[in-house]
């Protein structure tokens, strides 16, 4: 069993149902949900292109996906995050865009967010009791990837590379793509989302699980903020 603190829309919020129908799966429900609309959309691959994306669910991550410590268990952490969320207010953040990062496509933040900053930082301080010790082929998978000495010193102390000076929020919608596969797809997604974009409200954390490496990371609890 692996878990993971993230931030997720409101089941309500018409993002979080595109982000589902993009990924065809809702982490909410456990159930797979119909692939985007649209003639367009039906002519593509849509379940090889965000198989990795799908695994984990439409997201972002604030607390990369953790065994349990000794002695912890999922009641403790789901009371932490209560007791984390109590002591939060919520913002907004700019609008989302549609973003290529490397050979994936993801919605990331269109301009700097401190609170955000400042929320995500906390989230890794403040739940890494609960985090087992990195195992050794998880620790080799990073660094098969050629982590510049920082993130190498991220992944030993928080247990993943991207925290802190190197976090960066993004919703993943796609696998790794080549050209010019990746560019179609970034299209599409940029005129499916237009009608979407506004402000993100941030106003939960949401605690995620995966009951084995093979299974699909599934809501335990999204916890508003105070």
């Amino acid at each position: 069993m692996r878990y993971a603190i993230y931030f997720m829309p409101d089941i309500a919020d018409p993002l979080w149902a595109f982000g589902c129908s993009v990924l065809g799966y809702d982490a909410a429900s456990g159930q797979d949900v119909a692939f985007l609309d649209g003639e367009d959309f039906a002519s593509l691959p849509m379940a090889e292109w965000t198989s990795d994306p799908r695994l984990y669910g439409f997201h972002a991550t604030l607390k990369a996906p953790f065994e349990l410590a000794q002695g912890c268990d999922a009641a403790g952490l789901l009371a932490a995050a209560r007791r984390f969320a109590a002591g939060r207010r919520a913002f907004t953040l700019a609008p989302l865009a549609l973003a290529k990062m490397g050979r994936f496509i993801a919605l990331t933040p269109s301009q700097p967010s401190p609170a955000l900053q400042v929320l995500a930082d906390d989230c890794v301080r403040d739940f890494d009791g609960f985090r087992a010790p990195l195992n050794p082929l998880d620790r080799a998978r990073r660094l098969r990837h050629s982590l510049p000495e920082r993130q190498v010193q991220h992944l030993e102390r928080w247990g993943y590379p991207y925290v802190l000076q190197d976090f960066t929020f993004h919703m993943t919608l796609s696998c790794g793509l080549g050209e010019p596969d990746r560019s179609h797809f970034h299209a599409m997604l940029v005129q499916a989302y237009a009608p979407l974009s506004r402000p993100l409200l941030v106003d939960a954390i949401a605690v995620f699980a995966q009951p084995d490496r093979t299974a699909r990371f599934r809501l335990v609890e999204r916890v508003a903020f105070s």
